[in-house]
Formats: structure tokens, sequence, C-alpha cells
């Protein structure tokens, strides 16, 4: 069975965009994330994780901007879909390259652990492809809209890497249903979590909704349960987030400016 975090997840797992993480934090996919090298023996891989390009809902995140590279790297953790409580981190970053374009990190998997050994995997054989960052913003502002879309996105001209996450972007269609029917996939968890994910390039599914996932329809039943996990998720966040105010106090710098961000994407 899955945990639940892992169930709130996949509810709610925009492709491209900024969006905010259950910590307050964001997290953005990049549309341009690419593999460079990788190296079997140490498990490492060499890729882009993040580029200045717009992405689809017009939103862009300066590569430049980044502030607090070297206090990153002093505990360079990387995530399975920006999962902290779950399951484990999936390896640590051992290299951090900022260009003017994009950023390129090299990830080295953990060894031993189930999980981060299938990623590598997959990455290696380019069957997955996507990298998402998870950041607090020091500046930002709106831009002005572009295309038929007519959305405002958002430029991030400053931030804060908290960690980077793999995240399940397939490379081609079909590509994660031939992993798990070839026995690539070892992991149990992931197993499972890659099965709940279409391969559709175009995100097509993502913003249908998981309601319709895939072509199949939840029943009633088993939607109204999804729904209460979901409700009791967000009643113990409320809970935590009311403890740790009274253990803290005042709130945080970051935290004020999380909430001033959160207003102007909603502004």
């Amino acid at each position: 069975m899955n945990p639940l975090h892992f169930l709130a997840d996949r509810l709610d797992y925009p492709p491209f965009g900024i969006r905010t993480l259950d910590n307050g934090a964001c997290a953005r996919v990049s549309p341009y994330t690419v593999k460079l090298a990788t190296d079997p023996a140490a498990m490492t891989l060499l890729s882009v994780i993040t580029t200045g390009d717009r992405d689809r809902a017009g939103d862009v995140v300066v590569p430049t901007g980044l502030k607090n590279a070297a206090e990153y790297l002093q505990n360079p953790v990387v995530l399975w879909a920006h999962n902290r409580f779950s399951v484990p981190p999936i390896g640590s970053c051992t290299r951090l390259d900022l260009e003017p374009d994009r950023i390129v990190a090299e990830t080295k998997f953990a060894q031993g652990v189930s999980l981060a050994e299938d990623l590598f995997r997959l990455y290696e054989q380019g069957i997955l492809r996507g990298w998402s960052i998870g950041f607090v913003p020091l500046v930002a502002k709106r831009l002005t809209p572009e295309g038929a879309s007519h959305r405002r996105g958002v430029l991030v001209e400053e931030w804060n890497l908290l960690e980077y996450s793999a995240v399940p972007v397939p490379e081609n269609p079909g590509a994660l249903t031939v992993a798990i029917q070839k026995g690539i996939v070892h992991d149990g968890l992931l197993r499972e979590w890659l099965s709940q994910v279409p391969d559709d390039a175009g995100g097509r599914w993502w913003r249908g909704g998981w309601q319709s996932k895939s072509g199949r329809a939840l029943s009633h039943r088993n939607e109204e349960r999804i729904k209460q996990a979901c409700e009791h998720l967000h009643q113990a966040d409320q809970v935590l987030q009311e403890v740790l105010s009274e253990l803290d106090g005042d709130p945080s710098e970051p935290a004020a400016k999380a909430d001033s961000f959160a207003e102007l994407m909603s502004g």
C-alpha cells in the first residue's frame, strides 16, 4: 500500500509551471532538462536540472539567480518527487555548475538502495528525463502575458535551492510501460508508482486530472476514499504547522517571503 504522502503528490503534479509544496517552498519542472553523461560504475549522472526558458505556464526561474549554491552543497540532498517523508533521499549532488541559461548538476545515486538504483537505470537508458527544483523565491515579479493563453507568468530573479528531485516525466511515449514489462524496475513501490503514470509526453493526462487517468475511470467508492485521504492529509498538515508555529514563535524570514510569493502567484 502506498504511503499517503505519495498519494497526495500523485493527485496533483502538473508537469510545468511553479507550484507550492507541502513545506511552503516552491517547485518547478523545467521543460528542457537533458542527460549529458553517465558513469554506471560510480552510479553518477550529469544532467541539466533547470533552464531559464519560459515554461508552458509562462513561468521563468533565472539560473544565475541561485544565491545559496555553496550552502546547498553542504547538504546536497536529491529526492524522489520532492518527497522528504515517505522515502529516503535517492542520492546527493556532487557538482553544481551555474551557467547563463541553465544549471548542470552531477547526481550520485545511492548504491544498495533499490529505488535509487532503479531510477539511475531509467535515467541512464533515457526512459526518464525530468528534474524538478525545490526552492524558495527571494525576488520575483509578474511577466506580461505571452501566447494564446494570456496567462501572466512569474519571473523568479533570485532564489535559494533546497533540493532537486527526479520526477516521473518519460522521454518517449510507451517508455515506462516497456521498462516495467522488461523488469527494469525492481523496487515494488517505484513500480507501483510508475504504473500510475501514463506515457503522455504532451501532458494531456496531467491537464485532464487524475480522475480520468489513462482512459480509466475511478469507481465512486475509490474516488471518495482518495478524497477523504487527501482531506486527512490537509488536516494533519494544518495541525503540524500550528505545532511548529508554537515551537518556533515568530515566523522565519524565508516563510514570510514564501507567503509573499504565494500572494504574487494568486494576484
